[in-house]
């Protein structure tokens, strides 16, 4: 392996894939054959170089290209890549010719074959794909093609459509000729050969070549600077990646070369892993089971299908039983692959390796065709994916929003993986073929590598989003980010939970469950306080008896002289003496005991086991640094920590020179502080003379100035003459100083001399001495100098300060350990150093290797700045690669692993990410779920986040104890509590894990059905939080509060929606922070009623109950000194509620919390409890302990015992102990709080908790359980083996019990879900019994818990993902006699119940849209005014929204709902003339009256709005009413019910024309419509009526009694009818014979603006130029929908039309030539042509010309483009009609008019071609198109809409102002209508025209990208409701997209044009 390559590329794509365009032209490197001599050669280019052959089969011998990268180059110095030819193959030492080399002869540093290459002669070689021949038989070689997973072979061109990441890269190695044995003419090459291939190719070879992984890998290999041995580690086999296909056998003749030698024999691709499924059975080897089962297969009907076995090979197997099974298995082999594909498909899942179905048998199987390429990252639409999938939507260049760039999932199940969706919106620039999702991700059974990438690709195929999907198999941190041709979007990263399980309980022991994160209870304990190992099980008993299922041990091993557990003396062994006595116990039965001890407390207690991990510091006594010095920051690794260390040794020293000095070493006052500080400030510190390691030498400078001056140069740069010392100081530093610089030693800051000397003699007048020029020099120095000292003072002052604080702190501060004298092992404050001794190990190193830099933590520092790196001053300040070292900290890290279920990382946030990130790699190989948290100091989320992506941490520490007041605790209880009550949606890291298949053991939720999909959008993850109510680094209540508050702050984290924890005595009330290093006390097993133990038991375990039953949603209230936190299920709305009354100082006022008011919901008291602590830490005695009977002095607490209530075990020496104290403790009442139920006036009741401010004192709680009424959920009978008490619990009740009352038979009842129509003990319950919460689930369709949580995730899918919101198809999976209610409703009916606005409403009812208080009106009447706001809300779960307040305070939105609907129904708005409904062209603006229903506008919208969608009726009763309108040969513009129309649109009859054409082609009734009879509004003229005159008549001719066309009242209309083809041909033969009439009711009353001039309405045809085009309007009018008329005096714009175009419109004669074509190829050629009475126009002239429908077609067709083209060389302008050319503006574009009375306005740049385009395409030369549509992309392509005048004219004005009152006559009153806003409708036109045209010139893969791109923000406009709440696309924007307030929100026009758009997507 290898022999045979491909690579046929075309040179750039080569160059691209190589990083370089460069080829060598050296002839070390490449020297050309001979001309002629070899056939391989390549053929030279113009200057010379030669190129490569292309080949598809080459061999040995043959020319390959390789990459190499050179030092020094002609343009430089540095490294340069290059591309050279070299001819495969080298002679080795002994003349052999070598193709390959090994890489195990590579490595053999003793072998000379390779030893002259490997270092600098490394190369890259380039190819497409290799192959290799798979022995099948002895005498039968497969030939089989390899190559990556992004190849895509296109037989047609195969050259032309290759691409960079079709090329692999192999390592080489190349022999220049100077380095051959051999006389050679050209550079030879190797292709480098692993030691064996990895499991994906070993069926076919044992050797594969090494192909690198990435192109940092390749980049690594070919630099020449880095030797062998530091790149050896990338010859190593490329595990996955690599797809095959087997080839026909021609390949084997390398002269055969062509594209035959790559194409697939068979449709039948896969990953190399997955490719022999089934074992070959050699011969003699058949079992007669194996005979049974062919026999089965043969006897299925679907077995010749599967098998597809050949007549000649049937036959072949038909002469034995084995050779007939041999054959069959070799065709079950050979369709694994298929028959794999096939499984998959039924499982209803598709994994991206399964690849291509091959055979058509296949896909009939499987009913569904999965994607074509190898290894789509998701099947086609008609394959669906299965299961639970989180779905995350990229940003448009595929990189995640600064939101989701960390992602949480949960753990996956085992051998039920979810899967991972990734989208990128189509049209964005990311959603392309090619994009390439890269992640370290692996498949199942694949090691994970942090740094090998997978490559995924996206699927994009037909017009749908981009999308990408993985399993998810393991937990663990990943990363990935989107590739698009080489360019790397921003990585992203997702953390996988870890599954913990644990033991279920009492039934269920025999099978694990899962713990999840947020049901965590984790205990810290330190281990060298608890007793021998072997005796733990008590203890173990204990915490699980109080409900912690996890332990947190702090380091066990061997310990350092400080005896710190987090000071480890040897991290490999464990510390003896938590195994007995004997210190020689071998280390393997340490760790077998300790790890049995571990299994038992997870197998019996049902706790998980966690362990610090110490990676950045060990103990200074470490043996092992003796001999591994290196493994630190000393003085050699990093030297500029010397003056550190100087000033460390000067402290070390102060005991002495304090001594000297008569200063006593007794520090006891501040005043003795303030003495030594003075006599270390004078003396001490200018004594080691810090400031030396900071300024230059100035003697030594001067010297080196003087040394040069004769020598060096004059400095050439501009501008020093005359420069002030100052100016010379700083450009001296940016010239003649380094940039870097470190303290490594004295002095250490240097100037350059020579630059010194120039910059100087520069500003020197000429003949200056050296001494003056050295004055000037002296002085500049001392300027630099200036800086340098300020820097020092500036940090002297910092080390004066913190050696200050520090030694306040250890030998002043009552809270410090208050350390004794000074002395020399106990020195003035700590060492930052530790001195290793002279032993025999150390004797031997340099006395700066034997000092290394302790480890420290910085208050507020920066956590990824490495604060002994050589840029910090840490350790100077006093703040604070070994391999080796790896290898010891991976054995350490991986020990810990296979003991201990997690690990806490101590000192996180010093710890270097990479390394931590190494080791955690390590152990999870070990432990793949191991559970991980850290304490971050950051102070930043942004810095938390770093580290939890990179580092896969799952939970992060937060401390309870961090909080100064009560507001800031219930703030974070807030913070950690879960998602506000009353949330819409569910968050990602809130799905309730039952669903994806975990055993929680709680039943709550089921699994999702195999059949079932549930997608939830991933919004991003904040970091988990580990809520401590106090961490072994906390000081307890009792120091920083009081002891009393102990209880409530263990019971407020324990209502958190998160994982929680405490320490070991925490709960026994131990009143201090025990010292870890100096506490020698041991813990003793807790009694079940000590502290508040009793207390805590039940809320660890209700907190466990919570999370794993799914209790996501909290409220939080702070009052006073009192917290309620109220915990619900977001879909039962069953909770807890805790009040809890802090104690954070011993004073507190009478201040009670408000009475909570509980709507419809049932309370039942779970807990009471108080703490009173009865004695101080300083007096331990008993003596003081108070009367128990407290503040519940209740009759069921009176009668308890005194010395049952007492705690037993007072402060023991050799203990650790807890305050004496009593805690009044109640699991059946409470007298803390009072509560009531108060019924409602509307039947309803509420539960009132008041507090009992007498006896609620401060350290008290009261926890209740609370469900809703009418919910199901319901107090049923006593189960007292439900109750969620623990033992401890159950003790300490009956200290609350009366001694002659029995037991309270329930203490807590259970809760259950009540089944419907089932009997629970005796009581049947039924429907009829259901309260209001379960007929509302009822109602909408939620039928179980699982439904519930379902709606939740659709409400808070993504604005994209809008759609999924909607009902399904099918009716029966509607919620209950919702079908029924909504299946008569009619389109107008589901208008009125969805939508409306408030304009059209108050038409109807008198009444509006409902008004939200602080929210405003909402945009529609119906539902969709709701949802436009909830969907916003949901999303954001913003329930502070005023909507969401309105819905709180009262019924009122549901009453506007309902008494609508009943108000409404069956009414309509408006009617047409034939009472339908009409179209409103825009709203609110255009939607009542008379401007509701608009000529253009309905029929501009028609196919879009009512024929693509299929509402046929609608679309037809528009033009029949508009029809039964025409009137002087025109349709109306303003329809008003058919009442009063106006007649002033020259464009609106051209617009119902191409209505009537659309219709007649989509619609079923076609062509037969233009026999539809219309009863007219107006008489027609006689000419045009039905009868014997019809067509016979003329206008001129005055016939008696014709009152054609004249305005007649509503009662007089409809006394003639004509048929739908008659007024099409009445339109057209009346703008051929010319229309000449004035508007009806013309002046002030028909329009207020108008002059008089313009309500004469004239149109006609230019015949007489042989145009045929339509013309019509005159100064004073504007007929076409560009229809602006001023109406400003202030400004004089009144009566001035802003854009009147009269003459021909281009857009009018593209609509008229489209009726003409309609005409003659559709109508006049059709069976219903009897439906159209005329196939001519007769003129209306002397003779009556007859004018056939086709010669005015042709006249259309032939004149166009030479009467609106301007040509864009004006040498072409002859033969164009351009009549003043000196008026053009823009080129290569269309006229807007012809023949206008404004002649400059033929030649502005406006859109209205765009419609010509689109109607009449036949008109345009295809290549003026393009061109002018590219200049409408240029100037007029706005974000949502086409400017309606190009931004260059000079009456562009880009802002649309309605109410504008200026004297701006450009503007005014909105002048500027039409004269640049951009038009939602046009862009329609845009992308149509450019579809049709655009795909002449480029694939219709890349049109369709160009115009997604484009949608995209129309798709996102009008989906986001928080933007738009009206859900449309507006009217139009203002310049570049911006808002325009005096536009309609969503306009008819403007959707409908889009939704063509998508339409003709489709059909393309």
């Amino acid at each position: 392996m290898c022999g045979r390559t491909a690579l046929y590329c075309p040179d750039g794509v080569l160059e691209r894939a190589a990083g370089t365009g460069v080829w060598a032209n050296s002839s070390s490197y490449q020297r050309p054959p001979p001309n002629g001599n070899n056939k391989d050669a390549g053929k030279s280019s113009s200057n010379g170089q030669t190129r490569y052959r292309a080949s598809f089969n080459n061999g040995p011998m043959r020319y390959l290209p390789v990459l190499v990268m050179r030092e020094g180059s002609s343009s430089g110095p540095g490294l340069r890549k290059e591309l050279s030819l070299t001819r495969w193959g080298i002679f080795n030492l002994s003349g052999i010719l070598t193709i390959n080399a090994r890489d195990d002869t590579l490595l053999d540093s003793s072998s000379p074959s390779w030893n002259a290459l490997r270092n600098s002669h490394r190369c890259a070689i380039p190819a497409q794909g290799f192959f290799e021949w798979y022995q099948k038989s002895e005498n039968n070689q497969v030939p089989y093609f390899i190559h990556l997973d992004s190849f895509s072979l296109n037989k047609e061109a195969p050259k032309e459509e290759s691409k960079p990441s079709d090329i692999m890269w192999f390592a080489g190695l190349y022999q220049p000729p100077e380095l051959s044995p051999k006389p050679v003419d050209v550079a030879g090459c190797v292709i480098i050969t692993t030691t064996s291939a990895d499991s994906c190719m070993e069926w076919l070879h044992d050797r594969m070549p090494v192909i690198f992984q990435s192109e940092h890998d390749r980049e690594m290999w070919l630099d020449p600077r880095i030797p062998f041995e530091k790149v050896s580690h990338l010859m190593q086999p490329l595990k996955t990646g690599l797809k095959w296909w087997d080839v026909d056998v021609s390949v084997n003749k390398i002269a055969n070369d062509s594209i035959s030698c790559i194409i697939p024999v068979r449709e039948r691709t896969g990953t190399l892993h997955s490719f022999f499924g089934s074992a070959v059975v050699k011969p003699g080897e058949v079992k007669q089971e194996s005979l049974d089962a062919l026999n089965q297969v043969e006897a299925s009907p679907t077995k010749r299908r599967m098998l597809a076995v050949s007549p000649k090979r049937e036959a072949s197997a038909e002469k034995s039983p084995e050779k007939r099974l041999k054959v069959e298995l070799e065709l079950i082999a050979d369709r694994a692959r298929l028959q794999r594909g096939y499984a998959s498909l039924q499982d209803g899942r598709c994994h991206a390796e399964s690849g291509r179905l091959a055979d058509a048998e296949c896909e009939e199987a499987s009913g569904a065709n999965i994607r074509g390429r190898v290894g789509s990252g998701l099947p086609k639409s008609s394959v669906k994916t299965m299961g639970v999938v989180f779905l995350v939507r990229l940003d448009g260049d595929g990189a995640p929003s600064d939101a989701k760039k960390y992602i949480r999932l949960p753990p996956p199940v085992p051998g039920r993986p979810y899967h991972l969706r990734f989208v990128i919106d189509a049209g964005s620039p990311a959603a392309v073929p090619g994009a390439v999702l890269e992640t370290n991700c692996c498949e199942e059974g694949i090691p994970f590598r942090r740094t090998v990438l997978r490559r995924v690709p996206f699927n994009c195929a037909d017009l749908s989003d981009a999308i990408c999907e993985i399993p998810i198999h393991t937990p663990g941190v990943f990363e990935y980010s989107v590739n698009v041709d080489g360019i790397r979007a921003r990585t992203g990263h997702f953390v996988v939970d870890p599954r913990l399980t644990v033991p279920g309980k009492e039934a269920s022991r025999d099978k694990d469950i899962l713990l999840p994160l947020d049901a965590v209870c984790v205990l810290t304990v330190i281990p060298k306080w608890m007793p021998h190992v072997s005796k733990w099980a008590a203890h173990f008993d204990s915490f699980a008896a109080a409900g912690y299922n996890m332990i947190h041990f702090a380091p066990l091993n061997t310990r350092g002289a400080s005896n710190s557990p987090y000071s480890i003396y040897d991290q490999l062994s464990l510390s003896y003496d938590l195994f007995g006595s004997d210190k020689h116990m071998d280390e393997s039965l340490r760790e077998k005991q300790l790890h049995s001890m571990l299994q038992l407390a997870r197998a019996d207690y049902g706790i998980l086991s966690i362990t610090d991990v110490v990676w950045n510091h060990t103990a200074h006594n470490s043996a092992w640094l003796q001999e591994h010095p290196e493994a630190g920051y000393n003085l050699e690794t990093a030297p500029h920590l010397r003056p550190a260390f100087e000033l460390d040794e000067a402290i070390m020293e102060l005991c002495t020179t304090l001594n000297d000095a008569n200063i006593s070493l007794e520090l006891k006052t501040e005043s003795h502080l303030t003495e030594i500080m003075k006599f270390f400030e004078g003396t001490i510190l200018p004594g080691i003379r810090l400031w030396e390691f900071y300024v230059i030498d100035v003697n030594l400078a001067l010297e080196e100035f003087k040394s040069l001056w004769n020598f060096a140069e004059t400095f050439t740069g501009a501008g020093l003459n005359g420069a002030s010392v100052k100016e010379l100081a700083e450009t001296l530093r940016k010239r003649g100083m380094p940039q870097v610089w470190h303290f490594s030693k004295r002095f250490s800051r240097k100037v350059d001399a020579a630059v010194a000397v120039s910059l100087i003699k520069q500003i020197a007048d000429a003949g200056k001495s050296i001494e003056e020029a050295s004055e000037i020099y002296v002085k500049v120095l001392n300027e630099l100098n200036e800086e340098y000292y300020k820097e020092f003072d500036d940090d002297r002052e910092t080390i004066i300060n913190n050696i200050w604080n520090r030694a306040r702190y250890l030998r002043l501060d009552p809270q410090g350990p208050n350390l004794g004298l000074i002395s020399e092992h106990v020195p003035f404050v700590d060492t930052y150093f530790t001195r290793l001794p002279l032993t025999v190990a150390t004797h031997k190193l340099h006395p700066d290797a034997r000092c290394l830099a302790n480890n420290g933590w910085i208050w507020n520092g920066d956590p990824l700045q490495n604060f002994a790196g050589p840029t910090s001053k840490s350790y100077l300040r006093r703040e604070e690669d070994s391999p080796w070292l790896w290898n010891h900290q991976k054995a350490y890290t991986e020990k810990m692993a296979r003991l201990f279920h997690g690990f806490r990382i101590d000192n996180c946030h010093s710890t270097p990410i990479h390394v931590a990130a190494y080791l955690l790699d390590a152990a999870r190989v070990i432990n793949p779920n191991l559970y991980v948290f850290a304490e971050l100091f950051t102070g930043s989320e942004e810095t938390d986040v770093h580290f939890v992506s990179k580092l896969g941490i799952n939970s992060l520490i937060r401390e309870a104890m961090s909080a100064w007041d009560v507001k800031e605790l219930s703030r974070l209880v807030h913070r950690y509590g879960g998602t506000p009550i009353g949330s819409l949606a569910l968050k990602e890291e809130y799905y309730p894990l039952d669903i994806l298949g975990h055993d929680l053991g709680s039943n709550f939720y089921y699994p999702l059905p195999a059949s079932e999909t549930s997608v939830i959008d991933v919004k991003g993850s904040s970091t988990h939080a580990l809520f401590m109510d106090c961490t072994h680094d906390n000081e307890t209540p009792h120091q920083k509060r009081t002891a009393e508050d102990t209880l409530p702050t263990a019971a407020l984290v324990a209502m958190t929606a998160s994982a929680i924890g405490s320490v070991k005595g925490y709960d026994e009330i131990v009143p201090k922070l025990l010292n870890v290093v100096t506490e020698t006390r041991k813990y003793r097993v807790a009694e079940a009623h000590e502290g508040i133990i009793p207390a805590k038991s039940v809320l660890l375990n209700i907190h466990s109950k919570m999370a794993r039953e799914g209790y996501t949603e909290i409220h939080v209230h702070q009052e006073h000194d009192y917290i309620s936190v109220h915990r619900m299920h977001p879909v039962t709305h069953d909770g807890y509620l805790l009040v809890a009354r802090s104690a954070f100082s011993k004073y507190h006022g009478g201040d009670v919390h408000p009475p909570i008011i509980l709507r419809d919901q049932s309370v039942h008291v779970i807990e009471s409890a108080g703490l009173r602590v009865q004695a101080k830490a300083e007096s331990p005695s008993m003596d003081d302990l108070k009367n128990p009977h407290g503040p519940h002095d209740s009759e069921a607490i009176a009668f308890s015992k005194d010395e049952r209530a007492r705690v037993h075990g007072r402060k023991t020496i050799g203990s650790i102990t807890g305050l004496p104290c009593f805690l009044d403790f109640s699991a059946v009442l409470t007298t803390l709080m009072h509560s009531r139920v108060d019924t409602m006036p509307d039947g309803s009741f509420q539960t009132v908790l008041t507090v009992n401010g007498e006896t609620f004192m401060p350290g008290s709680i009261v926890l209740y359980r609370t469900w809703m009424g009418g919910s199901g959920m319901n107090l049923v009978s006593p189960d007292f083996s439900a109750s969620p008490l623990s033992s401890p619990m159950m003790k300490a009740m009956k200290l609350t019990e009366e001694p002659e009352r029995s037991e309270s038979p329930l203490p807590i009842r259970k809760l259950v879900s009540r089944p419907r129509s089932m009997f629970i003990e005796g009581i049947t319950i039924t429907d009829a019994d259901q309260g209001k919460l379960e007929k509302l689930w009822k109602l909408i369709g939620v039928d179980d818990r699982n439904g519930g949580t379902d709606l939740m995730i659709l409400m808070g899918r993504d604005v994209m993902d809008s759609g999924v919101l909607g009902l399904p198809f099918d009716s029966r999976k509607w919620p209950e006699t919702l079908w029924e209610a909504v299946d008569c409703l009619t389109d107008e009916d589901v208008n009125i119940v969805l939508y409306r606005c408030d304009n059209e409403e108050k038409d109807v009812i008198g009444d509006g849209t409902y008004n939200v208080p602080g929210f405003g009106p909402l945009p529609f009447c119906g539902l969709q005014g709701f949802m436009s706001v909830i969907q916003k809300v949901a999303r954001s779960n913003d329930l502070g929204h005023a909507l969401c307040g309105n819905l709180r305070e009262g019924t009122w939105m549901m009453d506007y709902v309902t008494n609508r609907l009943r108000n409404l129904f069956p009414q309509e708005y408006p009617d047409l003339p034939n009472n339908m409904a009409s179209l409103a062209a825009g709203l609110p603006h255009f939607a009542t009256h008379h401007m509701r229903c608009w000529g253009r506008d309905v029929f501009i919208s028609l196919r879009g709005l009512f024929l693509i969608p299929g509402h046929f009726d609608e679309a037809r009763a528009h033009l029949v009413a508009f029809g039964s309108t025409l009137r002087h040969g025109v349709i109306p513009n303003l329809l008003d019910q058919g009442k009063f129309p106006r007649y002033n649109a020259r464009d609106a009859a051209w617009w119902w024309l191409w209505g009537v054409q659309q219709y007649c082609a989509m619609s079923p009734e076609g062509l037969a419509f233009l026999g539809v009879s219309v009863k007219r509004r107006f008489p027609p003229i006689r000419r045009y009526r039905q009868g014997p005159d019809y067509l016979k008549v003329d206008e001129s001719d005055e016939i008696p009694g014709d009152e054609g066309d004249i305005f007649v009242p509503v009662q007089m209309a409809y006394a003639h009818s004509s048929t739908i083809g008659q007024l099409c041909h009445e339109i057209l033969e009346r703008h051929a014979r010319g229309i000449n009439f004035r508007e009806w009711n013309a002046g002030p009353n028909l329009d207020h603006a108008m002059t008089d001039a313009g309500f004469n309405m004239t149109s006609g045809t230019r015949f007489e130029d042989g145009t045929g085009f339509v013309y019509g309007g005159n100064r004073y009018n504007c007929g076409t929908w560009m229809d602006k008329m001023g109406d400003s005096e202030k400004a004089g714009t009144k009566g001035i039309p802003a854009t009147p175009r009269d003459g021909s419109p281009v857009e009018i004669i593209g609509l008229l030539k489209a009726a003409l074509r309609w005409i003659v190829k559709d109508v006049l050629n059709s069976e219903c042509k009897a439906f159209f009475p005329s196939d001519h126009v007769v003129l209306k002239s002397g003779s009556n010309k007859i004018l056939m429908y086709r010669d005015w077609d042709e006249m259309v067709a032939k004149s166009f483009e030479k009467y609106f083209y301007i040509p864009e060389d004006p040498r072409d302008d002859p033969n164009f009609e351009l009549d003043e050319p000196k008026l053009i503006n823009k080129r290569a574009i269309y006229k807007d008019v012809l023949g206008s009375s404004q002649k400059f306005t033929e030649f502005q740049l406006r859109p209205n071609f765009l419609v010509a385009l689109v109607v009449a395409p036949e008109l345009f030369d295809v290549k003026h198109a393009c061109g002018a549509l590219d200049i409408v992309g240029k100037h007029l392509l706005g974000p949502l809409g086409i400017k309606t005048l190009d931004p260059d004219d000079w009456a562009y004005r880009g802002f649309y102002d309605n109410a504008n009152d200026s004297t701006d006559s450009a503007v005014a009153h909105g002048f500027n209508y039409h004269n640049g806003p951009e038009w939602g409708w046009l862009m329609g036109y845009y992308l149509m025209a450019y579809i049709h045209f655009k795909k002449l010139f480029a694939s219709q893969e890349k049109v369709n990208q160009d115009v997604q791109r484009i949608l995209l923000k129309h798709k996102k406009y009008i989906l986001d409701h928080s933007t738009n709440l009206f859900a449309g696309l507006p009217e139009l924007t203002n310049k570049d997209g911006i808002f325009c307030d005096h536009s309609c929100p969503t306009q008819a026009w403007s959707s409908a044009s889009l939704l063509e758009v998508v339409f003709e997507l489709q059909q393309k």
